[in-house]
């Protein structure tokens, strides 16, 4: 029975696991990564310790799981937007710029004027633009990555990205097939920096024998070309028809509605535009880091024991509250998050339960954009049980959980469609989402 590889690379780390031809996951590896601020509203990584490295560390681990067992393909999915300069010779020249690196802001009204649109402000083109304005030098002979395309490119010798990532990155002609030259000269940008758009669909390179022998995989691996983390996990979690809702809970949380099969994106890219094939309802910021800084930093306890106080405390927290500044743009819970309330007689639990409850309450703004339908929950989140319930009660939502439905599963099952294996997104329902482990959470209020 053949097995399939995905390889996500996320904020938090990389993540490879590998499924056999009937969804079940044979084996599983984390490489963490600790994403740095070395100034006010700087988010970056070390890409070749943490991409690269953090990669081949975790597939390691894979191939050692699966002993003799024959690898098919590997898939790819990755972090968005987000990139890194490499040059010829395939070594990173600075570091990994993360989508929540800050530092552009002031370039994002320049960009939106010249592609004609909005931004969200977290694409790829204001921060070239804040580059070169600042004086950072963009050495000669170098390219831009994003994550997952860097890890294909050490993979596979080979360039390019997909057309889901590229089109967050910004100036994309209307086929979404190449970038567009006008855009590209109008903000004075090398169009020789950008990598050529290629389709989810096909494969982008086999694994070369250094790669190999770092990997313990054979030369000659089939490498698909991948899509975004987004696009993956919406796969993985079996989201992928127009209404379907999905709800991230990672690094930051994302609520998403689909308004066009996945499949079609696949099909034909050139109906991707900011809406299409989802559009994003909200967008909280750092929610996820900041629930990580409160526990690894501030407690020092785990997360179940944390959701264990929780559950303990009344809801409202007994006056306890996390919040932040009112402000245009995405919800940023993190550097800027306030807690106020708490007094001697406060636990650690009811500073939990009010940081759970403050993005169950930004949730709630929402409430109304989704139907009556479950809405599905992915992402390291949808494990709490606790949180689940805080966020249904809060929403008035029915929540569908699937917390092992990962980014890398769905990079894995893309890699079958690019090898011709699988047809059609739809067959991951019916091949691969009886084996997940899931759960219904159901509201006992109807706001």
């Amino acid at each position: 029975m053949g097995i399939w590889i995905g390889i996500d690379v996320g904020t938090s780390g990389v993540r490879v696991e590998a499924y056999d031809n009937d969804g079940h996951r044979r084996a599983a590896a984390v490489s963490a990564i600790v994403p740095r601020g070395p100034e006010p509203g700087a988010m970056v990584v070390d890409a070749e310790r943490d991409w690269w490295g953090g990669a081949v560390t975790a597939l390691c681990r894979v191939r050692e799981a699966l002993g003799s067992e024959h690898v098919e393909a590997i898939g790819l999915s990755g972090l968005f937007p987000g990139h890194c300069w490499v040059d010829e010779k395939g070594q990173v020249r600075g570091e990994g710029v993360l989508y929540g690196d800050r530092r552009a802001a002031a370039h994002v009204a320049v960009v939106e004027q010249v592609l004609g649109t909005p931004l969200l402000g977290d694409e790829v083109l204001p921060r070239l633009r804040w580059s070169m304005t600042n004086a950072v030098p963009i050495p000669t002979g170098t390219r831009l990555l994003g994550p997952a395309a860097f890890v294909g490119f050490r993979l596979t010798g080979e360039v390019a990205i997909d057309p889901q990532s590229a089109y967050r990155w910004g100036g994309l002609n209307p086929r979404r097939d190449a970038w567009d030259p006008s855009v590209l000269e109008t903000l004075g940008l090398d169009p020789a920096w950008f990598p050529p758009i290629r389709s989810s669909r096909s494969v982008l390179g086999h694994l070369t024998p250094a790669a190999g022998a770092l990997t313990g995989l054979p030369s000659g691996l089939p490498v698909a070309v991948g899509v975004t983390d987004t696009f993956a996990t919406l796969a993985a979690c079996g989201v992928l028809d127009p209404g379907d809702a999905f709800l991230y809970l990672g690094a930051s949380a994302t609520l998403t509605k689909l308004t066009a099969s996945l499949d079609s994106v696949l099909d034909d890219p050139a109906v991707l535009d900011a809406d299409t094939p989802w559009r994003l309802i909200l967008y909280v910021l750092a929610s996820g880091t900041l629930l990580q800084t409160l526990s690894e930093i501030w407690f020092r306890r785990s997360l179940s024991s944390l959701d264990r106080m929780a559950a303990a405390s009344p809801p409202g927290a007994e006056g306890v509250r996390v919040s932040r500044p009112p402000r245009e743009g995405s919800v940023i819970l993190g550097p800027e998050v306030s807690i106020t309330g708490v007094d001697a007689g406060h636990t650690p639990g009811h500073i939990w339960r009010a940081a759970l409850e403050a993005i169950a309450f930004e949730l709630a703004k929402e409430q109304r954009e989704v139907d009556g339908q479950p809405v599905v929950v992915g992402g390291g989140g949808a494990s709490s049980e606790v949180w689940l319930r805080i966020i249904s009660e809060t929403t008035g939502w029915d929540l569908l959980a699937r917390p092992t439905a990962s980014a890398s599963r769905g990079a894995a099952f893309v890699a079958g469609l690019a090898l011709g294996s699988f047809n059609r997104l739809d067959e991951i329902r019916h091949r691969w989402l009886p084996s997940e482990r899931e759960r219904l959470i159901t509201a006992s209020i109807r706001r």
